[in-house]
């Protein structure tokens, strides 16, 4: 029986092995995972949805010492303070890019991909929520 793989709740790829049952008919497939974690979605109707956290424990090894406290700041107040868990995370992405501009360290333009695509997401949100025009001065 040929292993199969399957997507987490977090992306990340995890090996499970397909349940056999030859006393039923029924051709659904069934796996047994090795995540213990259990799959969470937020809520989208009626109000904005909760991402994820944005994982400040994979980096690039250049950029590490530079933003990885910034990133662990932004998740830990996204909850209360959406708006300044964006700007952690956009100084994050700065600091990134200023250190390298053109992305030639390894795995630094996935990186900085990925995180300018939370950049995006989170502005959609967080634009909604700024309390006084002078906000948009930030």
């Amino acid at each position: 029986i040929p292993k199969l793989l399957e997507l987490s709740s977090m992306a990340e790829i995890v090996v499970a092995e397909p349940i056999n049952e030859s006393s039923s008919s029924d051709t659904r497939r069934e796996y047994i995972s090795t995540n213990s974690r259990p799959f969470t979605r937020s809520i989208t109707s009626g109000r904005d949805p909760v991402p994820e956290p944005f994982d400040s424990e994979k980096l690039p090894v250049t950029l590490v010492s530079e933003i990885q406290s910034f990133l662990r700041v932004a998740n830990l107040i996204e909850v209360e303070e959406p708006r300044v868990a964006y700007i952690c995370r956009f100084h994050a992405f700065e600091v990134a890019h200023n250190l390298d501009r053109n992305s030639s360290g390894r795995g630094v333009r996935q990186f900085k991909t990925s995180l300018l695509q939370r950049l995006e997401q989170d502005e959609e949100v967080t634009i909604r929520k700024r309390k006084e025009k002078s906000d948009l001065r930030e």
